[in-house]
């Protein structure tokens, strides 16, 4: 896993390795949500912060549900593997990531995953 914290790294982000071993990386990190956005996109904004704007409204957590999805599916993972563990109702959210290597996911995989993210944000 000490390939995805390089890779992370790439990304000149602040983040924080909360656990790490052979199968597994928990990463929590800052973002900051654009919910009722017209156009579902990632980005970074000027401060290095990840910006994740989605369709769906800021009511009853939608918007929170949308965020984990598409951010989680633009690193390989299921929503399941992110958690907002701050900022539920604010734009500036915590973000918990938990990579797990499996037979069909290895770290080259969500590597490759993330390098296609950084592509297509800058």
């Amino acid at each position: 896993m000490k390939e995805l914290v390089l890779a992370w790294q790439k990304l000149n982000l602040k983040f924080k390795v909360v656990h790490q071993d052979s199968e597994q990386l928990l990463i929590e990190t800052s973002i900051k949500a654009k919910a009722g956005s017209k156009k579902e996109k990632v980005a970074l904004n000027d401060q290095d912060v990840i910006v994740v704007a989605v369709n769906s409204p800021a009511l009853e957590g939608k918007a929170n549900q949308s965020i984990c999805h598409l951010l989680g599916k633009s690193l390989g993972l299921s929503s399941s593997k992110l958690e907002i563990i701050s900022g539920d109702k604010s734009k500036d959210k915590r973000l918990l990531i938990k990579y797990q290597v499996t037979a069909g996911k290895s770290c080259q995989y969500f590597c490759q995953k993330l390098e296609n993210l950084l592509a297509k944000i800058d």
